[in-house]
């Protein structure tokens, strides 16, 4: 039983980092096939965006009601349809309609194997939630790969779509094994809506703030080096590379040691490490600095998000699909509104004004980590225990 659910988180968050991953690198060829243009393109991205976004705000309450196993199989069911309704659209209204489904079955898996992990954890919620979300970018790494071997092999980006239902149709196999996911029964009794709690909120300031440093980070960092630093020791491409890798990797580091030091205490310093950093590289924009500081701060930024969905589930035990489910909204409205925000910036401003951007993202994450966490959080688990 505990395989079977370790088997279908890792796989679930795989496909997640591979669904959400392999759009990009298969952009160019889409727009050549159906002849659309950049504002098109534009919209078919954001179409996954927003059929993610209507399945999270109505997700949580269905996770907490019917149960992790029905909820997931609804998302597998969604993922399956919408990468094969991708891989055969004939035109491009109907691709944005896939991409959609698409979109809301990977946010179902996200908020549902989230909330299954912190249900399904009783010791070491911290370890188990940063190795849950290695996989996530484990997946995101392996999506350019997947879409150069498709376009190369079968010379075709709808080969990519196709095989996205390989991960998700194993996990559909694996839940129909499993009789009764955990935290079903719990989730049956009453408890207070989690959303009028002052502390999910402000975690979840937190939460739009961190991914939009981190996507800010991973996105334009390529764009940065390309511009500033031309000849420097690595390519465009391996800095963006080098970042997600440090992030993923990272996520195996910090699992060993957040549970030691504690949720909070943990995600403060990663916090101030990463303003650190941050500042080092506003003052240093050059060569190895750069390289050091982006894969510094994707080693201090990693094992944030995970420690904080363990620290927030493990307060609302009884409505851990509601938490995900608020938290991943958050996160997606963080990445979504900041990093376009930054690239306006960089137009105005040219794009030596990056690290100073992400300066001011780190010391709006470090003022607001020691409130939530160290504050807040607090005086939480105090009125638990009274």
């Amino acid at each position: 039983m505990k395989k079977r659910l370790l088997f279908i988180q890792y796989c679930g968050f795989t496909a997640i980092g591979l669904g959400s991953g392999v759009l990009g690198p298969l952009l160019p060829a889409v727009a050549a096939d159906l002849g659309i243009n950049y504002s098109q393109a534009g919209i078919f991205l954001a179409a996954q965006f927003f059929g993610s976004l209507i399945a999270e705000l109505s997700g949580g309450p269905l996770a907490d009601r019917f149960g992790k196993k029905l909820f997931l199989l609804a998302g597998g069911l969604l993922i399956l349809a919408g990468a094969a309704g991708c891989a055969l659209a004939a035109d491009y209204p109907l691709l944005l309609v896939w991409n959609a489904l698409l979109g809301a079955g990977l946010a179902i898996y996200n908020v549902g194997i989230n909330a299954l992990c912190a249900d399904s954890t009783a010791g070491g919620k911290g370890r188990a939630m940063n190795f849950l979300h290695f996989f996530f970018g484990a997946g995101s790494i392996l999506a350019p790969l997947l879409a150069a071997f498709c376009l190369q092999v079968f010379g075709s980006w709808r080969a990519g779509f196709g095989l996205l239902t390989v991960l998700p149709f194993l996990v559909l196999l694996a839940l129909l094994n499993v009789k009764t996911a955990p935290g079903e029964r719990a989730a049956t009794a009453p408890e207070s809506s989690p959303y009028r709690d002052g502390f999910l909120w402000s975690a979840g300031l937190f939460t739009f703030f961190y991914v939009g440093l981190e996507v800010s980070m991973g996105g334009w960092i390529t764009a940065f080096w390309s511009q500033l630093a031309p000849r420097g020791p690595f390519s465009p491409q391996w800095m963006a590379t080098l970042f997600w890798a440090a992030l993923t990797a990272g996520r195996l580091i910090c699992g060993r040691v957040v549970d030691r030091v504690g949720f909070s205490a943990y995600i403060i310093a990663a916090s101030c490490g990463t303003l650190l950093l941050s500042l080092c590289w506003y003052l240093w924009p050059v060569g190895w600095v750069t390289a050091l500081a982006t894969a510094g701060i994707g080693l201090t930024l990693a094992g944030i998000f995970p420690t904080m969905m363990a620290a927030l589930t493990g307060c609302f035990p009884g409505s851990t699909g509601k938490v995900a489910a608020l938290i991943t909204v958050c996160a997606d409205l963080g990445g979504f509104l900041i990093v376009p925000v930054v690239g306006r910036f960089a137009d105005w401003l040219g794009f030596a004004v990056f690290p100073a951007v992400i300066l001011g993202l780190a010391a709006a994450l470090t003022l607001i980590a020691y409130p939530v966490w160290g504050v807040i959080r607090k005086y939480r688990l105090e009125s638990m225990e009274i």
